[in-house]
Parts: C-alpha cells; sequence; structure tokens
C-alpha cells in the first residue's frame, strides 16, 4: 500500500485543477467521490475532495488487483490521516468476495470489475459521480461500454488519466473522453507509462465480456 511520491502528489493537485474547470463546469453537480481504499488513490483523490468541499465514499468494488481482504487499514484509521473520508456513507455494501486470501490475477479480478460494472449501474444512476481508482479498471470501462478491448492492446489507463462516461437513462453508456493519456499534466515520471492488459489477458477478458453481455440479456 505505497503513497504517491512527490511527483504523484503534484499531478494529482493537477489534476484537481482541471476536472474542477473542465469537467465540472458541464455538470449540474457533483453528487459523490468513489474511491479504492488503498493510500495512493485517497492520496490522489484528496485535492479534488478539499476543492469541492465534498467527502470521500471509499468502495471496496474498486480496489487494486490482486487484492487482501482485511489487508488495508480501516476507513475509521484512514480518517485519522484523511479527515475528508465519509464515515457515514460508502459502497462498502460491495464487498469483494474471491476465495482465498488474495485475489487471483487476472480471472478473479475481471469477474469482480465485471460484478462492479453491474453495481455501479445502480449505484450511479442519475448522478454525477468521479471515481479514483487503478489503471486495470480499464477493464470496468470495457465492461459499462459493453465493448471489448482492442486486440492492438490500445485500450490503456493514464497515470491520472481520466475517462468519462456518460449514460442518459436507460440509453448504453457511451465515452465522452478518453484516459489513455494525461496531457493535464505538466510533468510525467519517465518509469511511470499507460498501461493495458498483455494480448492473452486482453483475449480472456473479452470471452468473460462477452459472457457476461450474454447472460445479462
Amino acid at each position: 500500500d505505497p503513497p504517491l511520491s512527490h511527483l504523484g502528489e503534484r499531478q494529482a493537485r493537477e489534476t484537481a485543477e482541471y476536472i474542477e474547470a473542465t469537467i465540472i463546469p458541464q455538470w449540474e453537480r457533483v453528487d459523490a467521490i468513489f474511491v479504492s481504499p488503498f493510500l495512493r488513490t485517497i492520496q490522489t483523490a484528496q485535492p479534488l475532495s478539499r476543492k469541492l468541499g465534498m467527502p470521500i465514499t471509499m468502495y471496496e468494488g474498486i480496489s487494486e488487483t490482486h487484492y487482501v481482504k482485511d489487508s488495508l487499514p480501516s476507513n475509521h484509521a484512514r480518517f485519522a490521516y484523511f479527515p475528508e473520508i465519509d464515515l457515514e456513507t460508502n459502497k462498502d455494501d460491495f464487498k469483494v468476495d474471491h476465495e482465498g486470501e488474495r485475489e487471483a490475477y487476472p480471472d478473479q479480478y475481471m469477474l469482480r470489475m465485471l460484478k462492479v460494472s453491474r453495481h455501479l449501474e445502480s449505484a450511479v444512476a442519475g448522478k454525477n459521480v468521479i471515481c479514483f481508482t487503478h489503471a486495470a479498471s480499464v477493464s470496468l470501462i470495457s465492461a459499462l461500454l459493453k465493448t471489448p478491448m482492442p486486440l492492438d492492446l490500445s485500450f490503456k489507463f493514464a497515470p491520472c488519466g481520466i475517462y468519462w462516461l456518460e449514460r442518459i437513462a436507460e440509453e448504453p453508456w457511451k465515452m465522452v473522453a478518453s484516459g489513455h493519456d494525461n496531457q493535464h499534466i505538466l510533468e510525467n515520471d519517465p518509469n511511470t507509462f499507460p498501461w493495458g492488459f498483455n494480448e492473452c489477458e486482453t483475449e480472456l477478458w473479452n470471452k468473460l465480456l462477452q459472457e457476461f453481455i450474454s447472460q445479462s440479456t
């Protein structure tokens, strides 16, 4: 559960500034900020939470890959350092339920993202919600869009990249903006890069997604 680097903290502030100046003015309101319970995602969400005066809602479903149950500090323990965390309202009603201590990657993680996509569709219906999660959540984007990932491996998530999805009433989700790059960031760490699944993982994901879509119709 490593923290952000000094550069990462600056990128988080730049991301908050971009969201506040560019995306939020196009919405009537922001209803919630959902955050993975990992330290670096909480730190990334904190600048926007402070700017908007809006609490952070912890959401276990969008946790990092290889998740280990009960391995992270509780919300109450985090609150001592991050008072932006909302202790009254959270999305822990979605519990990661993999078998064994550690979530198997990639299959169990991918199955979790499919379940999260269904849960989010009801949890955010009619709301404007900002999620802070991890690069592998590019699979969640694919699941919400019900669109397979291209086999050229071009479907990636950049550090502090911003995917913007929109859904009107019961219409399908559509992508307004892609998070495959992070042009709002002034400086990138030379050791970080847009992340995506490899070819075998992409093929497995597309197979699981197709089965999920078939079972849902």
